[in-house]
């Protein structure tokens, strides 16, 4: 994958832009944890402090912050593998392996093809009031 090629602002981007997607799609369940440690992302100590009286979300919101903002963009390289391995690879497909702004302008033809193809145009002027 083209990953591994990014710059440290591009891994902060990825991060930043995906971060919701990532923390509700990443599982903690499987062998993430002692994959991260053998790739030397995060250490034990350090995975006590993200686990200690946090639930699951908490947990990969800290996993997310210490990798993003502590980490060097090899380790990031290193995360986006670790999820490969822990069979996540959709997830490094999807929102670790473009560089956001190609993301950014397969979104914006995405949504272009929709409007084109809408049968009903006059839906999307509507406003709705609750």
């Amino acid at each position: 994958m083209e990953f591994k090629n990014f710059t440290e602002e591009t891994w902060k981007e990825l991060f930043r832009v995906n971060r919701v997607q990532l923390v509700g799609e990443i599982t903690l369940e499987k062998n993430l944890w002692s994959i991260l440690i053998a790739k030397k992302v995060v250490e034990k100590r350090m995975i006590a402090s993200i686990k200690n009286g946090k639930d699951e979300y908490q947990q990969k919101e800290k996993l997310l912050d210490y990798i993003d903002q502590n980490r060097p963009a090899t380790d990031k390289v290193k995360f986006a593998q670790a999820l490969i391995e822990d069979e996540q690879e959709h997830i490094v497909k999807t929102y670790l392996s473009k560089h956001p702004k190609e993301a950014q302008a397969t979104k914006h033809e995405k949504h272009k093809e929709t409007r084109e193809f809408n049968p009903n145009p006059q839906v999307l002027n509507k406003q709705y009031c609750i």
